[in-house]
């Protein structure tokens, strides 16, 4: 199973697990979660040494927006758009192609949908314009 694959399973199983739960929770033994203020997901995964050499792949998810390791400690420390749990998002977003940069540099222009994100890539509409139209 591919790099990118695992994390798509990994937002599936965040998604499962999570609903509307706020605070900090345990997520399959391996990693623990919680929502932020705008809703997107942190979470934080112990990695095991054939996850760390899989770090760069995972790194280019478009639903990543922050991304983080502690190779010292074998953590990742990750932030999951909260577009990629609502139903259908995921799947739109990879079927789309997105890049994980332009996905990131929305989330950072105020894009909060995913289908806003999909059609700016899709129509090359820079970012900047993005977070008017969520």
């Amino acid at each position: 199973m591919s790099a990118l694959n695992s994390v798509d399973a990994l937002i599936r199983a965040l998604g499962e697990a999570t609903s509307d739960v706020q605070g900090e929770w345990p997520v399959l033994g391996r990693f623990f979660a919680f929502h932020d203020e705008d809703r997107d997901l942190i979470f934080s995964l112990m990695l095991n040494a054939e996850d760390a050499s899989a770090v760069a792949r995972i790194a280019e998810h478009p639903a990543l927006f922050r991304f983080g390791v502690d190779f010292t400690h074998l953590a990742a420390d990750m932030a999951l758009a909260g577009w990629a749990l609502n139903d259908g998002a995921l799947d739109a977003m990879l079927a789309a192609g997105a890049d994980a940069e332009y996905s990131r540099a929305a989330h950072r222009a105020g894009a909060t949908d995913a289908w806003v994100i999909i059609a700016g890539w899709e129509a090359s509409i820079p970012v900047e314009y993005l977070g008017a139209t969520s």
